[in-house]
């Protein structure tokens, strides 16, 4: 990687407004700074389009990595001024008022009591029931040939996810998608003025992006959130069950960080039909479910603003 930044400080040198180059460089910088630097190698490359969305989340890694809260909180303050509801700087916002032991603050950005949604799928049409649905679904997950154990950068661990999750022989997903795109629709179509900055950050373009994972008695999720996404969301699909429960909740609040997290956490059994929605800058995780009976198969996903492109 150090040789790739060396290139890519070498093409920019050629071509000073490459913006592929620059974000290429930024992310290069900040996985290699070490500690106590990611800040100040970062300012050395990046442009002077503070505006710039991809720029402004590589800033509040750095700061975020350098243990700079103060800074952090302030940096996340210009974001949301700029962009209202930003996922990653609501994110950053309330982990550095909660590592500056501000938890009343810290709750009010992060709160676990509105803006989630648990339901139950309604049965398409042309299926018996909700529990054919999914077993179908489950089956032609289950034959998926994009599955990769436990991919770089996710956090997946244990466990298979999808790089790709449509496919010409698995039409139970296309009916699956077009549920879950109703469902957040009719979410969206609720939220008021009294939902704040998130429901200002709703996208008027959106992409829905899916994908499945699939896991044993083992299999988990670490602790993060979608910075890319304005909602998330999970179908469970099929659960690893024992003694008449589904094992290995979903625990939204879950944080890997050295700190007690004020808003607390909330665990969701992973009820097959059911649907969890959430705000994407909501931490979450999984808990390994253990020994059961079946196995664990969801459908994840996210509602990602689409950006505009610029001249």
């Amino acid at each position: 990687m150090e040789r790739a930044l060396e290139v890519t400080k070498a093409l920019l040198t050629l071509a000073p407004s490459h913006r592929d180059a620059y974000e290429l460089c930024c992310r290069l910088t900040v996985m290699l700074a070490p500690n106590g630097r990611v800040v100040h190698d970062l300012r050395q490359v990046t442009m002077p389009d503070d505006h710039d969305g991809y720029i402004m989340r590589l800033q509040l890694r750095a700061m975020y990595r350098d243990g700079a809260m103060e800074e952090l909180l302030l940096q996340c303050d210009r974001c949301l001024a700029l962009v209202p509801g930003d996922t990653s700087a609501t994110y950053f916002k309330a982990i550095a008022l909660a590592k500056l032991g501000r938890a009343p603050e810290a709750r009010s950005v992060l709160s676990l009591d509105r803006l989630v949604e648990i339901s139950m799928l309604s049965t398409p049409a042309g299926f018996p029931s909700l529990q054919a649905f999914c077993d179908q679904l489950a089956a032609e997950i289950s034959s998926n040939r994009n599955f990769v154990r436990d991919p770089r950068s996710k956090a997946t661990r244990e466990g298979f996810q999808t790089h790709y999750l449509r496919s010409l022989d698995a039409p139970g997903v296309e009916v699956l998608l077009e549920q879950i795109k109703s469902q957040v629709e009719a979410y969206s179509a609720r939220l008021g003025d009294n939902d704040g900055e998130f429901a200002t950050a709703k996208p008027d373009n959106a992409k829905l992006v899916a994908w499945a994972i699939a896991s044993d008695a083992e299999g988990h999720q670490m602790p993060h959130h979608h910075p890319s996404g304005w909602l998330s969301g999970v179908f469970y699909v099929q659960g690893l069950r024992r003694n008449n429960a589904f094992c290995g909740p979903l625990i939204l609040g879950a944080v890997d960080e050295d700190i007690d997290p004020p808003w607390g956490v909330r665990e969701i059994e992973p009820l097959p039909g059911r649907v969890v929605l959430f705000p994407s800058y909501v931490p979450h995780a999984t808990l390994p479910p253990g020994v059961g009976v079946g196995r664990r198969i969801v459908v994840a996903f996210d509602v990602a603003p689409i950006q505009p492109v610029k001249g």
